[in-house]
C-alpha cells in the first residue's frame, strides 16, 4: 500500500471518486481522502484494512451491497489493485465480476507483479478476472503508475 497510496490519494483529490480497500472485509476510505495525507496514513494504520486474506468476490459483494447505489453507474471506471491471490470461491469471484461490469463503463486491473520478467497470470482469481476486466496493467513502481495515470484520463 505505501506505494499506491500517494497515487491514490492524488488521484481521487480532483475527482469524484470512491476509495476502498478490501482483503477480508471493505473499508470505506473515501471520506479520509479529502483529509491532510499524514491524517490519511495515521487512519490507514489504525484501521488494519488490509492483510489476513483476500476474498476478492465477497468483497465486490459486500461493496455493491453497501455502496453500489452510490458508486457505480455505466459512468463508472473500476480500478482494481491487487495482486490476485485470493483464497474465496473463484465461482463467487467469478458472478460478482460478471455482476459488477454490468453496472459500469469500464474496469482496469493494476498489478503490481506484471512488469516482472515472466509474468503471466496464472492465479485462479487472476484467470478469473481476465473475462471481465478492460485492461491489466503493471503498477510496482512510480513510473508505471505515472503512465497509467495518463492513460486512465
Amino acid at each position: 500500500m505505501p506505494l499506491y497510496l500517494p497515487w491514490v490519494y492524488q488521484w481521487v483529490k480532483d475527482r469524484n471518486a470512491g476509495v476502498f480497500a478490501f482483503g477480508t472485509r471493505v473499508v470505506d476510505l473515501t471520506e479520509n481522502m479529502h483529509k491532510p495525507f499524514s491524517q490519511v496514513i495515521k487512519t490507514l494504520r489504525k484501521l488494519d484494512a488490509f492483510g489476513a486474506g483476500t476474498t476478492i468476490g465477497d468483497a465486490i459483494l459486500s461493496f455493491d451491497t453497501q455502496w453500489g447505489n452510490r458508486w457505480l453507474s455505466s459512468s463508472t471506471t473500476v480500478v482494481m489493485i491487487s495482486d490476485g491471490w485470493d483464497v474465496g470461491s473463484p465461482d463467487v469471484l467469478g458472478w460478482s465480476l460478471a455482476r459488477l461490469r454490468q453496472r459500469i463503463r469500464r474496469m482496469v486491473w493494476i498489478h503490481p507483479l506484471m512488469a516482472t520478467p515472466g509474468f503471466q497470470p496464472k492465479t485462479r482469481a487472476l484467470r478469473v478476472a481476465l473475462r471481465y476486466v478492460d485492461a491489466m496493467f503493471a503498477g510496482g513502481d512510480g513510473m508505471a503508475l505515472l503512465r497509467l495515470r495518463e492513460r486512465l484520463q
